[in-house]
């Protein structure tokens, strides 16, 4: 079995850059969605954050510590922002999210497709 290559894909700092502007944009507004579907628009977009920026990265661990920051200082500017409100289950679903996206960019599906072509 080969050891799995750490690729960095630098292109991919520009979906994670529009997706943290975006994130701050949407929590700039004085509008919050009701409680369950709060945690899942967190859970979504910073699953689709630890996604970008583990493929840009090529660390894992790094994609999610970046994430988890990020969700953190996301927290703090909605504790600013009249009519948010910002609370431990909002960074919890953020942390879910960032490593289930992070987890997820480590997967190739050609080199799946190869593995399994050659497994036969």
């Amino acid at each position: 079995m080969r050891p799995s290559r750490r690729v960095r894909r630098p292109a991919w700092w520009w979906p994670a850059l529009i997706l943290v502007a975006l994130n701050w944009w949407l929590g700039s507004s004085g509008t919050a969605l009701a409680q369950p579907l709060d945690w899942a628009a967190h859970l979504l977009l910073y699953a689709a954050l630890g996604f970008s920026l583990g493929r840009a990265s090529g660390s894992y661990p790094a994609a999610w510590v970046l994430t988890a920051w990020l969700g953190a200082l996301d927290q703090v500017h909605q504790a600013f922002v009249a009519g948010r409100d910002a609370g431990i289950t909002g960074w919890w679903a953020a942390l879910l999210g960032g490593f289930v996206g992070s987890r997820l960019s480590l997967t190739d599906p050609a080199e799946s497709a190869r593995s399994r072509r050659v497994g036969r």
